[in-house]
């Protein structure tokens, strides 16, 4: 739905075809804006996301087994973390939209592009550190080192998602988006000096000790 020419107070407005759906209050259609009503927004946002997820870590489960840990961990780390410029540069495009809402649009297939774009990386980045992880549980306590280490991964990420959104807001969306990019650089670094890349594991230690 978009009207370009005034405002329209879209209250009480509903569909009749196709869909239930009844505008709520103080909904408000803006000149030369849109309105998007899915059935089910969740699936709408979210499908290609999770597929593209998907199709990453499938990808990066057979560059492991193809070429080896060592050879791919790096560059798909790499990959997962480089969509941080691609966003800061979406910021720094539409700097001045994301400033004042009000002045215009961004273009929404560009947008879901990089969404889709960011899983695909992130699926590529999760199969590698999970491949990592599982190589440095020892065999008797597998699960339980499974379980820890995957707590221990996601809690920098909680404590990231705490503070994304003030810090966003503070520094602005594109510093933001390069500060995550740099963040990443320590880690990436220190890539080249952790164990088990070789195709070796803790159970491979143990026997050795044995």
């Amino acid at each position: 739905m978009r009207i370009v020419h005034h405002a329209v107070d879209l209250a009480g407005w509903n569909f009749s075809d196709g869909i239930e759906y009844t505008f709520p209050g103080n909904t408000v259609l803006q000149p030369d804006a849109y309105l998007v009503v899915a059935e089910n927004p969740a699936v709408l946002s979210n499908t290609f996301g999770v597929a593209a997820s998907i199709i990453g870590g499938i990808l990066g489960g057979h560059l492991i087994s193809k070429y080896g840990l060592k050879r791919v961990i790096w560059p798909m780390v790499l990959s997962q973390n480089i969509l941080n410029l691609l966003y800061m540069g979406l910021a720094w495009h539409y700097e001045d939209l994301w400033q004042n809402p009000g002045t215009g649009k961004a273009a929404m297939w560009v947008v879901r592009g990089f969404i889709v774009t960011e899983a695909f990386g992130a699926g590529l980045g999760t199969s590698v550190f999970m491949v990592f992880i599982m190589r440095t549980c020892k065999p008797a306590f597998k699960a339980a080192h499974f379980a820890i280490a995957t707590s221990l991964m996601n809690i920098s990420s909680t404590f990231a998602g705490v503070v994304s959104g003030f810090l966003a807001a503070w520094l602005g969306f594109t510093v933001y988006f390069g500060l995550t990019f740099l963040a990443t650089l320590p880690g990436m670094a220190l890539i080249f000096f952790i164990p088990y890349l070789d195709g070796s594991s803790a159970a491979d230690l143990e026997k050795k000790r044995e």
